[in-house]
């Protein structure tokens, strides 16, 4: 049977070679006296291979061991302990892997000689784990430059529609006129069809901004999210694919809307002093009471506040996309009509059509 001393010795030996980092004992000059097991797992070698053989900057680098040489020595040697510093180790195939360093330094006295202590973290780990931080913060500020970008492009595409629709509107007005005055009608085809062709164009960049706008905001909220939260965000966007309600209520059904659902967050979901502004945020979006999928997506969360802005920002950017692509359609079914009332292809000769009708329909659109 072992002894208590015994006992206490093994334990000591164990906690020594297995602890979780690197424990070296050197000389003053930095040779080895000894390692421990974790030390020799991480770099590779055996015991007889660097005990009396190596010193601590055997391990380093060119560039490390210039530092270690005229900075970590001298610091070691005022202060008498060094923490946390950054060094490359390299093993014994060549590989390198990053490590923290802290050192103390004990004086030689009658009794034994001076050496220094070495802890050895291994932070492979930690660094790509940083590495991915960094990922992550360029590309969400490429990903915020293309938004910024994408933005000033909508702005000058509006400012171009809101111009090109000023021109049409006059360029209407005098085809009434000379309509009025007697001129002939083929001038009237004209115009329609030279509104036809510059409508066309950003009809067609307003689908395209919309079908940019999913992409982009699909790409927004995949960065540096929790896993649940990934999830409230995919459930949104499937809630939102299904999700069409565009109807607009009066004031008065509006208030009684809102009322309900606050009445029904207190009582489903316990919602109380934020009830009346998160209800004002859902019936914003056009989700009601009856909205069962969307409430509970929400308030099933460990976080309902965050998940309501995920969801809620989500159905309104959906539902903004929704509103523009019925625009494109609408537009160019006007835009259709505007064709058939143009000249017939074969000859010179203008088509027959109803002048009166033509204009009213036109003078709508704008």
């Amino acid at each position: 049977m072992l002894g208590n001393t015994q006992r206490m010795e093994l334990d000591f030996k164990t906690l020594y070679h297995y602890a979780p980092c690197g424990y070296l004992y050197a000389k003053e000059d930095g040779t080895l006296i000894e390692v421990n097991n974790t030390f020799l797992t991480l770099t590779g070698y055996a015991r007889e291979e660097i005990i009396a053989t190596k010193r601590f900057e055997d391990f380093l680098a060119i560039g490390g061991k210039i530092y270690y040489e005229t900075h970590f020595v001298p610091l070691l040697q005022m202060q008498g302990e060094v923490s946390q510093i950054n060094f490359d180790f390299i093993r014994k195939d060549g590989t390198r892997f990053p490590v923290l360093i802290n050192a103390l330094k004990q004086s030689a006295n009658e009794k034994q000689p001076g050496h220094i202590q070495f802890i050895v973290l291994d932070i492979t780990q930690r660094k790509q784990y940083e590495m991915e931080l960094m990922t992550a913060k360029r590309e969400s500020e490429e990903l915020l430059t293309q938004l910024l970008e994408a933005k000033k492009e909508l702005l000058h595409l509006n400012e171009w529609l809101e111009d090109r629709a000023a021109r049409t509107e006059e360029h209407l007005r005098q085809a009434k006129t000379e309509l009025i005055e007697g001129e002939k009608l083929t001038l009237i085809g004209r115009l329609f069809a030279g509104v036809a062709h510059e409508l066309n164009t950003p009809l067609g960049a307003i689908s395209a901004s919309a079908s940019n706008l999913t992409d982009t905001l699909s790409q927004l909220f995949q960065i540096d999210m929790t896993n649940e939260e990934r999830d409230v965000l995919f459930n949104a966007f499937r809630l939102s694919e299904t999700f069409s309600s565009l109807s607009t209520l009066s004031s008065r059904d509006e208030r009684a809307e809102r009322k309900r659902l606050e009445i029904h967050l207190a009582s489903k979901y316990g919602v109380l002093s934020e009830a009346a502004y998160q209800a004002r945020m859902l019936i914003d979006c056009g989700v009601t009471a009856e909205d069962h999928n969307a409430l509970n997506l929400i308030y099933s969360s460990s976080d309902p506040n965050a998940a309501l802005e995920l969801v809620t920002s989500i159905l309104r950017a959906n539902r903004s996309i929704r509103t523009i692509s019925i625009a494109s359609v609408n537009a160019a079914n006007v835009i259709r009509a505007l064709k058939s009332y143009v000249r017939n292809d074969a000859g010179d000769s203008a088509t027959v059509f109803d002048a009166r009708r033509s204009i009213n329909n036109v003078l709508l659109l704008f």
